[in-house]
């Protein structure tokens, strides 16, 4: 009995030792996966330049290389700031991999407290532009855990951070940011919480200030490998203070969104509310924008999603790629309409303290008519549409009354109020009769309103029939 006690103990304690190197082969391939996933958009890619393996601790450094637009826009910054060595937009991290199944090292309190895991990650980063190394890693904190069961957690901290910009000239200031991201086995889901509470920069031109900077999110791989679920963002505000001109300001902004399949079809919808949006001297409040997407094909959508995909990997150029999407679109553009796909804004909505600005519309088609759907050229026909927009005549003639008082300021002119009044409804409505669109608005109870709705090629606005040529009849 004593010999088998023995043997046992012998054996765990050969499995204790063995197992943390095949936790780290386990760990090294879930790492790469996660990767794979981070980078599955094409917009980003990635190296591993280096791996050096441990029996308990496994070290890797991983080129993160950013392309597409975000890519481009960093170059052309980087020329026009006459910089002589032009880098692409990339970064080094150096990932300290601590073996399971009870990662000993690494702990940080709470994420890595000794639960049974493949194996916990801290990343830090240690180049950035270049190969070559900065003096001391970017003051950014990754820790990741990786479950047993497939999964794992996330944790990304920014630490608060006060001083001058690159070349000296303004303030920064930076409460930090904290994210946790949980991903499922398979990255089949993904749960997201961020927080960025302020940032204020400060240079001889002016002001940016962004505070309370949230976002939520779960999500989930549905039909087709689409992204699925809920996500909400919002910001408490956002100013813009030039040095010369009229502050930009927006408050209390909120913005969701949703997506859900029934059936083979996606049906999506996204809101935008916003306490008050201040420009240009003038305050208007609240608003509210609602946009939904009812009946979109799956399988269109997957292919649409994979071609552009495969086109930022290949970062070719904005005119090449717009042309093959161009023809990606109307490859699925048959399959796609046929079942009736439809735009809705239910909503359209900014309180002014002239009166309140309304609008909605609708858009879809016509599904009886097959060829139509099926021939770019006789899609026209197929097209079912209505809008309906009500916007205040006061806070019209408000606004045109401040653009005139700029420009007689300007030539060193002075009005009353009443004459500048006048003044610009004189040049609104010269404006309005002098455009297609100006034309087609009616005045009706203090508002101007542009109603239209077509279908079956023929165009109608404010209850006339309007022709191709743009005339009435």
């Amino acid at each position: 009995m004593k010999r088998i006690v023995l043997s046992l103990l012998a054996l765990a304690l050969v499995l204790l030792v063995i197992a943390p190197m095949g936790f780290g082969f386990w760990a090294e391939h879930r790492l790469q996966a996660l990767l794979e996933a981070i980078t599955e958009n094409g917009v980003v890619d990635y190296t591993v330049v280096n791996t050096q393996r441990g029996w308990f601790t496994t070290t890797s450094e991983v080129v993160l290389e950013v392309g597409g637009d975000i890519g481009r826009a960093y170059r052309a910054y980087q020329i026009k700031a006459k910089v002589n060595d032009v880098q692409p937009l990339k970064l080094t991290l150096r990932n300290t991999i601590h073996h399971g199944p009870f990662p000993w090292f690494g702990v940080d309190g709470g994420l890595t407290d000794l639960i049974p895991s493949v194996a916990t990650v801290d990343s830090e980063v240690v180049a950035f532009g270049s190969s070559k190394p900065l003096a001391k890693p970017v003051p950014l904190t990754i820790h990741t855990r990786l479950a047993l069961l497939g999964g794992g957690h996330t944790n990304m901290r920014v630490p608060k951070f006060q001083g001058l910009t690159d070349n000296g000239s303004g303030t920064v200031t930076w409460s930090g940011l904290d994210a946790d991201f949980d991903f499922g086995a398979g990255f089949k889901s993904l749960r997201t919480r961020l927080r960025a509470p302020l940032l204020t920069l400060a240079t001889a031109g002016g002001r940016v200030r962004l505070s309370g900077l949230a976002l939520d999110s779960d999500t989930h791989k549905g039909i087709e490998q689409i992204s699925l679920g809920n996500v909400a963002l919002s910001l408490d505000s956002f100013e813009m203070t030039p040095k010369d001109g009229s502050p930009f300001a927006l408050a209390g902004i909120v913005a969701t969104g949703n997506s859900v399949a029934r059936g083979d079809v996606i049906d999506t919808q996204a809101d935008l509310r916003v306490k008050s949006v201040t420009a240009g001297g003038v305050k208007v409040g609240p608003g509210v924008y609602r946009i939904v997407l009812r009946n979109l094909d799956a399988k269109s959508l997957a292919k649409i999603d994979s071609t552009l995909t495969q086109l930022k990997k290949q970062d070719i150029p904005r005119q090449q790629m717009s042309m093959m999407m161009g023809a990606t679109l109307l490859g699925v553009m048959p399959q796609l309409l046929e079942k009736g796909p439809i735009l809705e804004i239910p909503e359209l909505s900014l309180e002014t303290e002239y009166g309140k600005l309304n609008g909605s519309g609708r858009l879809t088609v016509d599904v009886s008519d097959r060829a139509a759907l099926s021939n770019p050229l006789m899609l026209r026909q197929a097209l079912v549409a209505e809008v309906d927009v009500q916007i205040p005549e006061k806070f019209v003639e408000a606004i045109m009354a401040r653009r005139v008082k700029k420009e007689l300021a300007a030539k060193g002119e002075s009005y009353s109020d009443e004459q500048l009044t006048a003044l610009a409804r004189r040049q609104l409505q010269q404006r309005l009769q002098s455009t297609p669109l100006g034309r087609m608005l009616e005045r009706q109870g203090g508002m101007y309103r542009f109603k239209a709705s077509i279908a079956r090629g023929q165009l109608t606005v404010n209850g006339r029939a309007v022709g191709v040529a743009g005339g009435t009849r």
